[in-house]
């Protein structure tokens, strides 16, 4: 089951042996090179903990492309080109445009806006029933020049956009001014929220001058590494359909919805 904030930081505490409430002994802080100043007191508070978990999600989100989603809310409109992406995009994997009232489905490839020229020509506003490229320009989240996908030939009538793309988590809240983020799960994929624990605790031990830190930074890249092997792909299947276009022999032969002979 998905692990909450609260999860996560009780975890944490307990890899930096961090009392479960601010009652450690004079011992234990010294095991931490602490001053015996804080004894009783705990040397990473809560809201420090969570900025460090909310780092962990976004850096494990970028680097491993691991949280896939899908918006159905942007609506094509005609002669309308440029449309803002999301704020929270890190990378575009498909886009899908279906027409208003039709169960058909467009898929434009994507191209750069200087490649896009072999297309475009002289007119850029050509319109189409559906557009065959597209392209992506700007900055995601920016208030002034917002991450945005340009289509070519522009739509002549109107439909569904359908954004296939990987993003950042959502950045949990302070839980010192608001108890309920406790509760919130942190967006890391099942299986995984260990990598989360190491991220704080490298951090913690850093801040601490407690040279450990690199030992579980490593540990922390080495999961990285195999979140990239694994969650790249998630089947070990073949990229293979056999079918039988040209020829009656495969399998996934679909030829008769269109009238074909062969």
């Amino acid at each position: 089951m998905p692990q909450t904030l609260t999860d996560i930081i009780r975890r944490s505490r307990q890899n930096l042996e961090e009392p479960a409430y601010p009652s450690a002994t004079a011992a234990q802080q010294s095991a931490r090179g602490l001053s015996s100043a804080n004894t009783g007191q705990r040397f990473w508070d809560d809201t420090e903990l969570t900025d460090w978990i909310n780092d962990a999600a976004r850096d494990i989100a970028r680097r491993t492309e691991d949280l896939e989603s899908i918006n159905t809310t942007l609506s094509a409109m005609s002669g309308v080109q440029a449309y803002p992406l999301m704020a929270n995009v890190v990378r575009i994997h498909r886009v899908e445009y279906t027409p208003t009232g039709s169960t058909q489905v467009y898929s434009p490839q994507h191209t750069s806006r200087d490649a896009a020229d072999q297309f475009i020509g002289w007119n850029p506003a050509i319109q189409s029933f559906a557009p065959l490229i597209y392209w992506i320009f700007g900055t995601a989240g920016s208030s002034s020049d917002p991450l945005t996908i340009y289509f070519y030939p522009v739509f002549s009538s109107a439909g569904t956009i359908k954004v296939w793309y990987y993003r950042l988590p959502n950045r949990i809240a302070d839980p010192a001014g608001d108890a309920a983020q406790y509760n919130v799960a942190v967006e890391i994929p099942e299986g995984w929220d260990d990598a989360a624990v190491l991220y704080v605790t490298a951090k913690a031990l850093q801040k601490a001058r407690n040279p450990l830190w690199t030992d579980r930074q490593q540990e922390y890249e080495a999961k990285i590494a195999q979140l990239i092997d694994v969650s790249r792909r998630h089947s070990d299947a073949m990229d293979q359909v056999i079918n039988g276009f040209g020829g009656n022999t495969g399998y996934w032969n679909l030829n008769y919805l269109y009238g074909w002979d062969y």
